[in-house]
C-alpha cells in the first residue's frame, strides 16, 4: 500500500485484473469473423457449463479481489460500454481499499509534532496553487528515484 501512496502504482492483483479488463473490452470488440471473437465466445459457453475457461478464470479474479466488485456478465450482456464501466469500477474501489489501507499510516502522521514537513503535504498543480493529495504519484519520485527504491539503493 504504501508503494501505491508515493508512487502512484496499484496493487499486482488489480492491476492484472484491470489488464485482464482491457483485453476483454477489445475482444467484444472484434467482429464475429476474428479468430480471437470465436474464442472469446467458446471461452463463455465453457464457463456456462462450469468448465475452466477464461472467462471464468476472470470472473473468478473479480470475485477474489479483496474489495466488492460487479460479478462478470456473460457475453451476451457484455459490450464496450460494461467492460469501461466495471474498468471504472475496478479503479474507483481500489482507489478507496488503497487509501482505507493506508489510513492508519497517514492519520497519526498528522499529528506528530517531529514530522512537520509531512503534515498536510501538499503536490505542485499545472495550473493553480499546490493541493493535498493523499494518493498519487508524488512529484519528487524520478525515474532515478524510483529505479533506487526498487533496487534498494538507498
Amino acid at each position: 500500500m504504501q508503494l501505491y501512496s508515493e508512487l502512484g502504482i496499484y496493487p499486482l492483483r488489480v492491476r492484472r485484473a484491470e489488464l485482464a479488463l482491457r483485453y476483454l473490452r477489445y475482444l467484444v470488440q472484434l467482429p464475429d469473423q476474428r479468430l480471437a471473437r470465436e474464442a472469446l465466445q467458446e471461452a463463455d459457453r465453457l464457463r456456462r457449463r462450469s468448465t475452466p475457461s477464461w472467462t471464468g478464470d476472470l470472473a473468478i479474479v473479480l470475485r477474489d479481489l479483496p474489495f466488492e466488485m460487479p460479478s462478470l456478465p456473460s457475453l451476451a450482456h457484455l459490450d464496450t460500454a460494461r467492460c469501461d464501466g466495471l474498468l471504472g469500477i475496478l479503479r474507483q474501489v481500489s482507489r478507496q481499499w488503497i487509501w482505507d489501507s493506508i489510513q492508519w499510516i497517514w492519520d497519526p502522521i498528522q499529528v506528530v509534532v517531529s514530522l512537520p514537513l509531512l503534515h498536510s503535504r501538499r503536490e505542485p498543480q499545472e495550473k493553480g496553487t499546490p493541493k493535498v493529495i493523499q494518493l498519487c504519484r508524488r512529484h519528487y519520485c524520478t525515474f532515478l528515484g524510483f529505479s533506487s527504491l526498487i533496487i534498494a539503493w538507498h
